[in-house]
């Protein structure tokens, strides 16, 4: 529900660097592909930004990947802007960051797609009256409802290829 979970990757990205360019908003970069979970993948690189990173679980190009996107164009990634700051604070949703293993996740999400309000069971046995941030009374089984409409309607997975 509130936990922030810093997954631990131990998959290889496995790049092959094209030829072609693209002007990306400031930048000129060039593509490579990788395929990724399920998923043939995209991605343009600055070389002008020497950071080898990129969104999601994407790095290890020779710069910044400034736009990265699937096959299929049903995710996509752009970089807007760069901007200096001096600091970002480590708890920013307000929960602590708990690290975990691919495989570890990979149960937490099943139980979690399985039982989304148990968390809010356990704080609230019995089928309890919540107060949502909106301020409206909902019971248990309304909240169950709409968190699974939720995921049904969410339902395009990033990665079709689960963690092992």
């Amino acid at each position: 529900m509130r936990d922030q979970y810093n997954v631990i990757e131990e998959r290889p990205i496995v790049w092959k660097i094209t030829s072609e360019k693209l002007k990306v908003g400031d930048w000129n970069t060039q593509k490579a592909e990788t395929y990724f979970a399920g998923r043939h993948w995209f991605a343009w690189f600055t070389t002008d930004i020497p950071i080898q990173d990129g969104s999601y679980e994407f790095h290890g190009l020779p710069g910044l990947i400034v736009k990265l996107e699937d096959q299929t164009q049903s995710h996509r990634f752009t970089l807007k802007a760069v901007k200096n700051i001096s600091s970002i604070p480590k708890d920013v949703f307000g929960a602590n960051e708990i690290t975990v293993n691919a495989k570890q996740y990979s149960k937490i999400l099943k139980e979690y797609e399985e039982d989304p309000t148990r968390n809010l069971r356990q704080v609230h046995p019995g089928g309890a009256i919540m107060i949502t941030k909106d301020g409206q009374n909902s019971n248990m089984k309304e909240q169950e409802e709409a968190i699974n409409a939720k995921m049904k309607k969410d339902n395009n997975i990033i990665e079709l290829v689960q963690k092992d």
